[in-house]
């Protein structure tokens, strides 16, 4: 499979679904003030990290982390000093590029609990 190695293909070892909210106000409205625990606790993009948000990952960080502020995808696998920009409630992404293009948008976060 072509995904990133902390991904488990195997959903049998994989925790059951939550409860089921008939619409997504009934789960934040359930979850308080500890959110989801889930994608659905980031609720936009910021320039800085903040609660319940995702950050671009700047290019001061790309070019000490992979050399350049283009880096591929086996590059940003190689390599997730990324984590140290994120808390809990908090995520980043990462541009990939391929042959100097733009190829795929990579997300990683941390959840509430």
């Amino acid at each position: 499979m072509d995904q990133l190695p902390e991904v488990i293909d195997d959903t049998t070892t994989q925790p059951s679904p939550g409860r089921q909210h008939k619409t997504l106000d009934a789960a934040f409205e359930e979850a308080e003030e500890e959110g989801t625990r889930s994608i659905l606790d980031m609720s936009g993009i910021s320039q800085k990290s903040e609660s319940g948000t995702i950050i671009p990952v700047d290019s001061r960080h790309l070019i000490e982390w992979y050399g350049t502020d283009k880096p591929t995808r086996e590059m940003i696998e190689e390599d997730q000093s990324f984590f140290e920009l994120i808390g809990r409630l908090q995520g980043c992404y990462i541009i990939a590029y391929k042959d100097g293009q733009p190829d795929e948008i990579m997300f990683a976060g941390c959840s509430a609990d």
